[in-house]
């Protein structure tokens, strides 16, 4: 393993032995170097793998500083990003961008595996923590296993318990899949991106107990807020 690495996993610990806080600053290049007797080039490598895995963040002419907590989410496991999220900050808030009702169409029949012409609720939403968009989100959901939907407030609800509890749909399995992408021009704006730099971008299926399609997403994370295990 290169040095550069072993000593990430060196300034991890100190972050965690100090109990350092989002925007508590990191001990400065200088006293790093002098901590693990290296050349101040070596150290710099180091923090650049914790910026690049979002851990910490610079700033110019003032040092490193330990970056906001990330969500870790399992990708083998079916849960509700509202819930995810929470584990992040209790400030969490959910913005409906759109709901309409329309149909299959060519673009989508692929995806959702369904005839032509059926009826799907088109769910967009914002998802902002801490007053900072982290995710943009879109679902489609088949109108006809949960009718009358858009008279819930899926600003305060959370879509599967409203699936689970007043529509009695129990989810079973999950298909998803991950990427990095660059994002278009609508996402960069609702997330509020400085730089376009690429983002995560996870889409996939939710299944019931007898096979049958529940919901098919699409999420944009900022990649700096999400951690993916499996």
């Amino acid at each position: 393993m290169n040095l550069d690495f072993i000593l990430a996993n060196e300034i991890k610990y100190i972050i965690t032995e100090k109990q350092l806080k989002e925007g508590d600053c990191l001990p400065s290049e200088r006293e790093l170097c002098a901590i693990f007797n290296v050349q101040r080039l070596t150290i710099r490598s180091a923090l650049h793998l914790l910026e690049e895995e979002g851990l910490i963040y610079s700033k110019p002419k003032s040092g490193y500083y330990v970056n906001k907590p990330r969500v870790v989410i399992d990708a083998k496991n079916i849960a509700s990003l509202t819930n995810e999220l929470f584990s992040m900050s209790n400030n969490v808030l959910t913005t409906l961008i759109s709901f309409e009702k329309t149909e299959v169409g060519k673009p989508l029949i692929s995806f959702l595996k369904l005839p032509i012409g059926t009826a799907v609720y088109q769910i967009r939403r914002l998802r902002i923590v801490d007053e900072e968009p982290v995710c943009v989100n879109m679902s489609y959901i088949p109108a006809a296993r949960c009718p009358n939907l858009e008279e819930y407030d899926l600003e305060k609800n959370s879509l599967y318990k409203i699936l689970d509890e007043e529509y009695q749909i129990q989810l079973k399995k999950s298909e998803q899949y991950v990427d990095v992408i660059y994002p278009e021009l609508e996402i960069f704006s609702l997330l509020k991106l400085k730089n376009w730099e690429k983002i995560i971008y996870q889409y996939g299926s939710v299944f019931d107990e007898e096979d049958n399609l529940v919901d098919y997403s699409k999420s944009y994370m900022k990649p700096n807020r999400f951690m993916y295990v499996s």
